[in-house]
């Protein structure tokens, strides 16, 4: 996989829109319990946030939605702290006939 900050659309496979279905399922009954992704046998623990992003993401593929993301800066201003946070905005767009 490659990681880029460039903005990138992803179009559903039809092939493989069983698995997308898959996650969601999953994702959907680990409500309230901490869902884990697993890489090369290591388990990663998802904070609640990514676990939403990963929910609507497959969610729309599923349905042959395709799905921009779109890294983005951001500058939080509460309390005047000026601190600067990165965030992921995932545009889920027409599915792939164009509807």
């Amino acid at each position: 996989m490659t990681i880029t900050t460039e903005s990138k659309t992803y179009l559903p496979e039809e092939e493989v829109a069983g698995r997308f279905a898959e996650l969601v399922t999953a994702l959907e009954a680990s409500s309230g319990a901490t869902p884990q992704l697993v890489v090369d046998g290591q388990s990663i623990e998802l904070t609640p946030s990514m676990a939403e992003v990963l929910l609507q993401v497959a969610d729309a593929m599923r349905r042959g939605q395709v799905v921009t993301v779109a890294p983005q800066n951001q500058r939080l201003t509460t309390a005047g702290s000026g601190r600067h946070a990165r965030y992921l905005s995932a545009d889920v767009g027409q599915d792939a006939g164009g509807r």
